[in-house]
């Protein structure tokens, strides 16, 4: 098996931000055994994005992205994957529920701008995000399997090692009943 991280964010091609999230990743794949092929970053830009994801899925049978799920202007990603994977934004009332009660939990008043992120699209498998409010997704494209996760580090650490960790395991115990 091998991968593909995809970075995204404006923040991290300025240098303002490090990435260490695509670091992070790395070291936990090598750990998997998964040859890594290409690591990229690119700005809050669909048509980068949408390239990158298509470059990585020609190379890849897993495809990593961090960043752009969140909820400001230019929080691209979750539009951008719609497109890519021909979906239907559909909107999730649980999810706002859960993102209420967080911000309640703050003793803070959620922001109408987060409702946002309850809007998921139809065909993605959610991959929840305990400690945030973006919401990670999965989706299957042409044999090759997509984690699209939060950019906060905290969120993306927490969702990989507790959502796709377990994924990653059941993924190279079929493989290697195959061989």
């Amino acid at each position: 098996m091998n991968a593909s991280i995809i970075s995204i964010g404006d923040e991290l091609l300025s240098g303002s931000v490090a990435n260490s999230n695509s670091l992070y990743l790395a070291n936990k794949l090598q750990g998997f055994g998964i040859s890594l092929k290409k690591i990229l970053t690119v700005g809050d830009n669909n048509k980068d994005i949408i390239e990158s994801l298509e470059s990585c899925k020609k190379l890849s049978n897993l495809v990593f992205t961090t960043g752009g799920l969140g909820s400001t202007h230019d929080d691209v990603t979750r539009n951008t994957v719609t497109k890519y994977f021909n979906s239907q934004l559909l909107f999730h009332e649980d999810i706002i529920r859960k993102i209420r009660a967080l911000f309640e939990r703050r003793g803070q008043r959620m922001p109408d701008i987060n409702k946002a992120l309850a809007y998921i699209p139809d065909n993605a498998v959610i991959l929840p995000n305990t400690i945030g409010t973006a919401q990670g997704m999965r989706f299957e494209k042409d044999e090759t399997i997509f984690y699209v996760m939060p950019g906060v580090p905290a969120e993306m650490k927490q969702m990989f090692d507790n959502i796709v960790t377990p994924e990653l395991k059941k993924i190279s115990n079929k493989i290697c009943l195959l061989y």
